[in-house]
């Protein structure tokens, strides 16, 4: 069956335009879409995220940026040992009138990509 991925709408204080926090993913989040764009970086272990139907795992020190509209959603890959995420979500609205040209060029495309900043001297 396939699941039907649901709409997450958050509103935010003007004042503060951006939501973050810490998670451990041991059940994972279904499929939804929303409006803002949505950062994860993974803290430890290692966990599956589906975007539009394609499918990366990302691993600790690896970041993944999720556009706004797009369906999406994570899950645990059988190594739940530690697993834990930080998500940082915002809405195009954080760019002032200022960067308008910035904000339509940034985030026009589908963004499914992983870039890590862990240190490589362990392997």
């Amino acid at each position: 069956m396939i699941e039907k991925p649901w709409y997450q709408k958050r509103q935010f204080d003007p004042g503060f335009p951006f939501d973050m926090w810490q998670t451990s993913m041991t059940r994972g989040f279904s499929l939804h879409w929303h409006e803002l764009v949505e950062i994860v970086y993974v803290i430890s272990g290692e966990m599956h995220i589906s975007l539009e139907g394609q499918d990366c795992i990302v691993r600790k020190g690896d970041i993944a940026i999720i556009n706004s509209g797009l369906v999406h959603g994570y899950s645990s890959t059988g190594a739940e040992s530690g697993n834990s995420i930080f998500i940082i979500q915002f809405g195009l609205e954080l760019f002032d009138q200022a960067h308008i040209d910035l904000r339509n060029r940034v985030f026009q495309h589908l963004i499914l990509g992983k870039l890590s900043f862990s240190d490589n001297r362990e392997g």
